[in-house]
């Protein structure tokens, strides 16, 4: 993006001979012709790739030599629209086309103004469930949570339970985790289950849905 501005020009002149001799001649100095030059961090302008403001001073020749203006150019670079983006991905997940954790930055042209740069840092998502849990109501260890590094914007795309038999007790699907939320209670349709060993298998996912996180094990319920 370019814009020019033109701001004025001064003109003088001098007339000579002064008042009283009989022969007189205009000599007109060349115009002064002031621009403001608004241009986006790294465009191009008279041949010059400008990153930071800056100001120039160029003439305007007629046929014969004479400078007829002297231009002088006012630059003001613009800078881009920066914004900075945090988020997991799971193992062999995938984020904004990333496929792993790194710090990227990536360049959105615009088309009526500067372009807009992204940074984009992809943590690796970690997750722990516990492998024992004693839902008996004594308000120490009662449910089944997940923890993890990040579960600012994560979203239980699957949980189930299944029996050592491998029927499945519960599902849960398409819940919003929060830090202190449980997965489980202990219970199937309000009944505990007795103690013993339960497998279960959670899929957790991003705000955006591209990046899965596939976690399962076993845990045992004790009273």
């Amino acid at each position: 993006m370019i814009t020019v501005k033109k701001m004025g020009l001064f003109i003088c002149a001098l007339v000579w001979p002064f008042i009283g001799f009989s022969n007189s001649n205009l000599i007109l100095p060349p115009d002064t012709v002031y621009f403001d030059i608004v241009l986006c961090e790294g465009e191009i302008f008279e041949g010059i790739v400008y990153e930071e403001s800056d100001y120039f001073t160029d003439v305007e020749l007629g046929a014969d030599g004479d400078t007829l203006s002297v231009l002088i150019y006012s630059i003001q670079v613009t800078d881009p629209v920066r914004t900075n983006v945090v988020t997991s991905i799971c193992e062999y997940g995938v984020v904004e086309g990333y496929t792993a954790p790194g710090i990227y930055e990536d360049v959105f042209p615009s088309f009526d103004g500067c372009d807009s740069i992204r940074t984009l840092e992809i943590r690796p998502f970690e997750a722990f469930l516990p492998n024992i849990f004693s839902p008996n109501n004594d308000g120490v260890n009662d449910y089944l949570t997940l923890s993890a590094s990040d579960l600012s914007e994560m979203k239980i795309k699957t949980f189930s339970v299944y029996s050592r038999s491998g029927e499945r007790l519960i599902t849960l699907s398409e819940s919003v985790i929060l830090g202190s939320n449980f997965l489980w209670d202990g219970k199937v349709n309000n009944r505990q289950v007795s103690a013993g060993t339960y497998a279960y298998y959670l899929e957790v996912t991003d705000a955006s849905g591209e990046s899965v996180c596939p976690i399962y094990g076993d845990v045992t319920v004790i009273r």
